[in-house]
């Protein structure tokens, strides 16, 4: 799925991230710590490991930035999975309430069917009678609401509603190698984007409370 797919690259550019970060500081302790023989040796030696440590630089920053897309990326992609699942499960509840609906009226019609049907057999006379006495108990134990209510129970009894979807980044496991700094950052940055998507949430919820409370108040609103 494109979750798994986007999961792969966070934890993909995560690991090069690392490895790009840890050969970073590699070359600046080797440019530190290498012996220079004369001044001319100084002089080449500091050209090539200028040019060297603005590669190394270039594809660090390009190393970050590849970690940051791939986050969001995934992060994007496992809330709108999320949000599928809810619509789904909110639909399944919606059409589960509508045929429930339905299958009282049904049952409640034929119940009212059987009860007037009872009424005009037991007028027929006495030679019906003991034939209606027979549909006396089994019609009076009938009762709508109790036989959809084990119906519920039977079905909320049965398969278990699904997992809620959630983001596994790379910088949540300790036990994947990364700089502890890093590894804060990271964390750092990814709640900020969940604040910030709940902060959305949080004034899309008010949003619409607003409006029922106007809507309440004034029936006319919006007309």
């Amino acid at each position: 799925s494109a979750e798994c797919k986007a999961k792969k690259q966070s934890f993909q550019s995560a690991r090069e991230n690392e490895k790009m970060q840890d050969a970073m500081l590699d070359v600046r302790i080797a440019g530190v710590q290498s012996p220079t023989a004369s001044t001319l040796h100084l002089h080449n030696t500091k050209l090539v490991s200028d040019k060297e440590n603005a590669k190394m630089e270039t594809k660090r920053r390009k190393a970050e930035d590849s970690v940051k897309k791939a986050d969001v990326e995934y992060y994007t992609y496992c809330i709108r999975a999320e949000r599928a699942r809810l619509e789904w499960e909110s639909a399944v509840l919606r059409g589960s309430h509508c045929f429930q609906s339905l299958e009282e009226e049904r049952l409640q019609q034929l119940k009212d069917l059987t009860d007037s049907y009872l009424h005009h057999y037991k007028e027929v006379g006495p030679k019906l009678s003991q034939s209606a006495a027979r549909l006396v108990e089994p019609v009076s134990c009938v009762s709508v609401v109790t036989d959809l209510e084990s119906l519920v129970a039977l079905r909320e009894t049965g398969q278990p509603a699904p997992e809620q979807l959630l983001p596994d980044f790379y910088a949540e496991h300790i036990t994947l190698a990364m700089n502890r700094e890093r590894r804060r950052q990271a964390l750092v940055k990814l709640l900020q984007l969940i604040r910030q998507d709940l902060e959305r949430e949080r004034r899309g919820k008010q949003g619409v409370e607003n409006l029922a409370r106007a809507l309440k108040q004034t029936p006319t609103f919006g007309t």
